[in-house]
């Protein structure tokens, strides 16, 4: 029980709260796609001939979105995830039911890699840990994670689609066609603000614990 834990009150009333069961499910999506993206990029350039179980996790996706919006404690000071969530619901499903871009799906996945360690992130700071040695490692491996594989895979694979999947590309409307690409710019954008964040923490972190 929680009640027993050793902890300060401060944390157990946020691993009582509605947040921390949140950031679970989000860890165990961003596993669940992360992981497959993975399993399939291992595969080579075989994965772009066979599109098999790609709608199936991405599915999973707007089912965790879909929870995380049921059990928000209020939407209104969340307006920035009930965005997020109702654009991503929405662009997936229209993915889903056109039959769009089943072939490259696993590797815009690949991009969820970067969020399990955000989450990890937080479960440290919830506890307390952030000037271990362990957290400053994570935070590096996410800062890796985000750059490769948002910031250089996820425009490649833009590339890929168009050059050698003209087919699927076409099946995007003209709205898609523009907002996949502006994408990257917002993944520059957070990747520069993660670069000042992990210097930060590196610079005014005290000794650190084990």
């Amino acid at each position: 029980r929680i009640v027993s834990w050793k902890l300060s009150p401060e944390t157990k009333q946020q691993v009582s709260s509605t947040m921390f069961l949140r950031y679970i499910l989000s860890t165990i999506n961003a596993i669940q796609s992360g992981c497959w993206g993975l399993y399939k990029f291992t595969q080579g350039s075989a994965r772009w001939d066979d599109p098999t179980g790609n709608s199936e996790s991405v599915a999973l996706i707007n089912g965790f979105q879909l929870a995380d919006l049921l059990i928000t404690d209020d939407w209104r000071n969340d307006k920035s995830t009930l965005l997020h969530h109702a654009v991503g619901i929405f662009s997936i499903s229209g993915l889903l039911l056109g039959n769009i871009g089943e072939t490259f799906m696993c590797d815009a996945e690949l991009m969820e890699l970067s969020s399990i360690f955000l989450n990890i992130m937080w479960f440290y700071k919830v506890f307390g840990k952030t000037n271990t040695k362990s957290y400053k490692i994570i935070s590096v491996v996410f800062l890796l994670l985000f750059f490769v594989t948002r910031v250089v895979m996820y425009p490649l694979t833009l590339y890929r689609v168009r050059e050698f999947r003209p087919d699927e590309w076409n099946k995007l409307n003209v709205a898609m066609k523009a907002i996949l690409p502006m994408l990257w710019f917002l993944q520059l954008f957070w990747f520069r603000k993660i670069i000042l964040i992990v210097k930060k923490g590196f610079s005014s972190a005290p000794k650190l614990k084990e």
